[in-house]
């Protein structure tokens, strides 16, 4: 996918308008000639990418609902135009930087390139004073970025439990059982055994992040650490989902116990963040396809 740049967005533009001023067959027609330097191809698939251009049933391209609002507004308002361009962009493109705009205008702008500073720059959203409409702007996009990273945080945390059953049953012969799709107040997610010898019930907690090491973190609640030192067999299973390869890091209670904090006067606490760094040296990669034990 091309970079984003206040050129790119100039010329995609210019693609969408000629699809408002002339009517072509197919994408070949409509990319046949470059665009500011720019293959007329890979602005068409991020046009499309970002549903601004959508193809009918004969292969020809149309502008969306979406993309002829873009186009209405270019010439008169066209801050208005960027933005709508950009907050397609981020929720769809999804650039490695949308995480950041929940946290702030200059947490965003410190995370991404200086061409894509001049794409947010053109539509107006680093100005100072920030209008109501600015401000606008950033509290819908941190509500939608929220929604899909909340979304996503389900995904990656099923994805954990997943690899936990798989890797259960293959590390005892014994089918273990799913408790966290049956209820999330039991304070463990998994129920399997101790070894394929000793079938004493073994209680797993399953915390999982697609983030690198040092950004990895979980949240353990008080009411799943209240479990965890009652039970006689507890653990915690992270699972690292960063690299092609998944690691996981198997961490008793005595371990995580040096992260729990306490509570003092009338203050009590009701979950602590921990990042998965501080087990980095736990973490070894297993091949659930081709699984002989830890790799």
């Amino acid at each position: 996918m091309i970079k984003l740049t206040a050129n790119v967005l100039h010329a995609e533009l210019s693609l969408l308008k000629r699809l408002v001023n002339l009517r072509f067959n197919s994408v070949s027609e409509l990319c046949c000639v470059s665009i500011n330097q720019i293959n007329a191809y890979d602005l068409f698939e991020l046009a499309k990418q970002c549903t601004w251009i959508t193809l009918n049933l004969s292969g020809s391209p149309l502008l969306t609902e979406i993309g002829n609002t873009i186009i209405k507004n270019c010439d008169s308002f066209e801050q208005v135009s960027n933005r709508l361009m950009l907050t397609s962009y981020i929720i769809n493109a999804a650039p490695s930087w949308r995480g950041r705009i929940p946290f702030g205008r200059n947490e965003t702008k410190f995370f991404i390139s200086k061409d894509e500073v001049a794409c947010f720059s053109e539509a107006g959203l680093f100005d100072n004073p920030p209008t109501r409409e600015i401000v606008r702007w950033w509290d819908d996009m941190s509500n939608q970025i929220s929604g899909i990273k909340n979304q996503n945080l389900v995904l990656v945390g099923r994805r954990g439990e997943e690899c936990t059953l798989k890797y259960e049953l293959l590390r005892t012969s014994e089918e273990p059982k799913w408790m966290s799709v049956e209820s999330n107040l039991l304070g463990y997610d998994i129920a399997s055994i101790v070894s394929p010898k000793d079938i004493t019930p073994l209680l797993i907690e399953v915390k999982s992040s697609d983030l690198d090491m040092k950004s990895a973190y979980f949240f353990l609640s008080k009411q799943e650490w209240e479990v965890a030192i009652s039970s006689a067999n507890y653990c915690f299973y992270l699972w690292s989902f960063c690299e092609k390869r998944n690691k996981l890091a198997i961490v008793g209670c005595k371990d995580v116990s040096l992260f729990i904090p306490t509570n003092n006067s009338s203050g009590q606490w009701e979950s602590v963040k921990i990042p998965f760094v501080e087990f980095e040296s736990f973490f070894k990669i297993i091949d659930l396809e081709n699984y002989n034990g830890i790799c």
